[in-house]
């Protein structure tokens, strides 16, 4: 099943947990359908029950644990009190007695993030903040889970590179965290004119800013990088929850970086090769990087990584344009460049051709225009 099949799915499925209600304007929170006999204000940050007695709270923006020499250690559920109890703002799975469900607190979930950015030779600090609505990122949760529920059903991953542009979802967290980001790198001396230096330096953020998850290992095998994170072996987030958790592996970034650099304005893409996903980001008049400069920051054996999308994943001009890739999980790597290069694009693979599929629709386009219908005319389903 595609992620726009998916998509829809959710709005029409009757499950044990809340479920978006209808009708809100941009500037409402959603409406949702609680338990009955249970109390949440959202506002005030309670949730009420009377007899409840005994609450397990599971806060869903942090790991499900910590990787250790002897496996995983799970962070596991909190233990509340009492008829009423307070969350932070957030979102949460809540149990008490028989019921299990979700429940969403307002407010903001508050984020920093500091790194050194070496800025042609000169090393300097950079620091943003960034604050995430917990209503959108339960949306974008509810996207990611149906997603990855649907593509291990049956016991068999059908997880698609094709899928990943509709993960690349846009957001006012994005579309802030990028114009902190542009404010920073002209603090720093940088030219924000430059598209290239600029797309460079926004990618310098999943790269030095969001942790890489250590692996985890049971019986001597590993279990997965994604275990320590969502309790999966293999999962693929939504940009809101990489933001919220401030770890992610190769394609949570790669997902991100696509939505940093659309909400940037740039024709935007997440690319996969064998075992490995980046963004893909397409700069008109990109200029090759001097061998000097890649060998001082480490990658003098990188190759320059370029091509058009993979055959028949976009229409129009898009179809034409060359993407160049954003590697996410190394310490600044400029863009267009990667380990093996270009030789590894055109290739099947377990997950589909190896190359860039774009964002199309969403390229672009603010966080309001890719809400809805705008953002879903850039999905490809799983083939």
């Amino acid at each position: 099943m595609g992620l726009l099949a998916l998509i829809a799915a959710i709005a029409v499925a009757t499950v044990a947990i809340l479920s978006l209600g209808g009708g809100q304007t941009a500037d409402e929170h959603p409406s949702y359908d609680y338990p009955d006999g249970v109390a949440v204000d959202g506002e005030a940050g309670t949730v009420s029950m009377e007899g409840a007695g005994t609450w397990y709270v599971l806060d869903l923006t942090a790991p499900y644990g910590t990787a250790t020499d002897g496996g995983l250690e799970v962070a596991g559920w909190e233990t509340m009190h009492g008829d009423t109890i307070h969350l932070d703002p957030g979102i949460y799975t809540l149990r008490t007695g028989d019921l299990e469900f979700d429940a969403v607190m307002d407010g903001e979930i508050r984020r920093e993030a500091s790194w050194q950015y070496d800025l042609d030779g000169a090393v300097l600090t950079v620091t943003v903040a960034y604050g995430i609505d917990p209503h959108d990122l339960y949306a974008e949760y509810l996207v990611a889970e149906a997603y990855n529920e649907g593509s291990s059903a049956g016991g068999e991953d059908t997880r698609r590179f094709s899928d990943l542009p509709g993960l690349a979802m846009g957001s006012d967290t994005v579309d802030s965290l990028v114009g902190s980001l542009v404010s920073e790198f002209s603090r720093i001396g940088g030219d924000a004119g430059d598209r290239q230096a600029l797309a460079d330096f926004l990618a310098s953020f999943p790269q030095l800013a969001i942790e890489y998850p250590d692996r985890v290992y049971e019986d001597g095998s590993m279990a997965g990088e994604d275990m320590e994170i969502y309790g999966a072996d293999e999962y693929w987030a939504a940009p809101l929850q990489t933001l919220a958790m401030m770890k992610g592996d190769c394609e949570d970034t790669a997902v991100l970086l696509a939505a940093m650099y659309a909400s940037a304005g740039y024709d935007a893409a997440v690319g996969g090769t064998n075992g490995h996903v980046f963004a893909g980001v397409a700069i008109p008049g990109f200029e090759e990087v001097p061998a000097d400069r890649l060998d001082d920051l480490g990658y003098g054996y990188f190759r320059l990584a370029a091509s058009v999308p993979v055959e028949g994943t976009c229409e129009g001009g898009t179809a034409s344009t060359v993407f160049y890739a954003a590697e996410t999980t190394r310490d600044q790597v400029p863009v267009g460049y990667m380990s093996g290069g270009s030789s590894q694009f055109g290739r099947g693979t377990q997950w589909g051709t190896a190359g860039f599929y774009p964002l199309d629709a969403a390229a672009g386009l603010s966080s309001s225009q890719m809400s809805g219908s705008g953002a879903e005319s850039g999905i490809h389903g799983s083939s």
